[in-house]
């Protein structure tokens, strides 16, 4: 991706409606995000499990909210939230990973996002990293970092599996993935200044396309690929739909469609034609 490539896709974005705190912790994020950096956000532990203090609601309602453009992958992500939820309820493991793959024209970098309850297990602290390599690559260090995913076959069941665990070496995930981290684009420290200042702009109602190139001028957005602005945690997705989504349709029809091979959903970056299932490979061509 480029600086000019991520300004266009956060143009797209639906800042409409958005509290300022909200706006706040999106710019935010994308700037972490699009510039390689370790993104770290948090929720409550409540009596229906995880709760988003800054949205106001539960992170299975808000959800609902802002589905995924991809059926599968919002089935995959509502059956992962729900595990968390189990996980945050239970008061028994400290940690609970979850890994997501790229996937397609959805997400274009693997991420591993960890979840991990405070010592009184009243709330989570939350640390996301995404680094490139292929889905396959992701699988594969998985399994050496997790051996209790030594049977996964493929880069899928790797996406609807958790981990929970009562410790956690966070060093050692950091340098199985070091080698596939983005290279510093040189990021600087925006003020936090900057970002409420954005907000502000998303408060008052300006243009989306006019929030994209500020952001762009303070320096917030940067040239790494990523997933989406700010988020629920879940590789991003849950908050708004990701950079290639930007249509149910375009000039070659309908973008989502079911593998005659598999029966499962694909759905085509927008503007392009895919030749294999993004699940099993098989051919897709009409």
């Amino acid at each position: 991706m480029s600086v000019a490539e991520n300004t266009r896709a956060v143009a797209q974005y639906n800042w409409r409606n958005l509290p300022q705190q909200v706006a706040e912790a999106n710019a935010t994020t994308i700037y972490k995000e699009s510039h390689g950096l370790p993104d770290h956000w948090g929720f409550e532990i409540r009596e229906q499990g995880l709760y988003d203090a800054t949205r106001g609601g539960y992170v299975h309602d808000l959800v609902k909210k802002f589905p995924n453009q991809n059926p599968y992958l919002q089935k995959v992500e509502d059956a992962i939230i729900g595990a968390m939820d189990n996980w945050a309820i239970a008061g028994t493991d400290r940690y609970l990973i979850w890994i997501s793959p790229l996937f397609s024209g959805v997400y274009p970098t693997n991420k591993i996002e960890v979840l991990q309850k405070s010592p009184n297990r009243s709330e989570t602290n939350n640390f996301s990293i995404s680094f490139n390599g292929t889905s396959n690559e992701c699988l594969s260090i998985t399994k050496e970092l997790f051996p209790e995913l030594s049977e996964l076959t493929g880069p899928e069941e790797l996406r609807i599996s958790v981990i929970a665990k009562d410790n956690l070496d966070l060093d050692r995930i950091m340098e199985a993935v070091a080698p596939y981290l983005p290279k510093s684009d040189g990021a600087k420290e925006i003020p936090k200044e900057a970002f409420t200042y954005i907000a502000k702009l998303v408060t008052a109602g300006v243009s989306q396309l006019h929030i994209a190139l500020e952001m762009k001028r303070l320096g917030i957005i940067g040239e790494q690929s990523f997933s989406c602005p700010g988020g629920l945690g879940l590789s991003g997705s849950l908050e708004s739909s990701s950079l290639n989504l930007t249509g149910a349709s375009d000039q070659y029809g309908e973008r989502s469609f079911a593998c005659p091979k598999c029966g499962a959903i694909n759905v085509r970056p927008h503007g392009q034609l895919i030749s294999c299932c993004q699940h099993c490979g098989g051919d897709v061509r009409c």
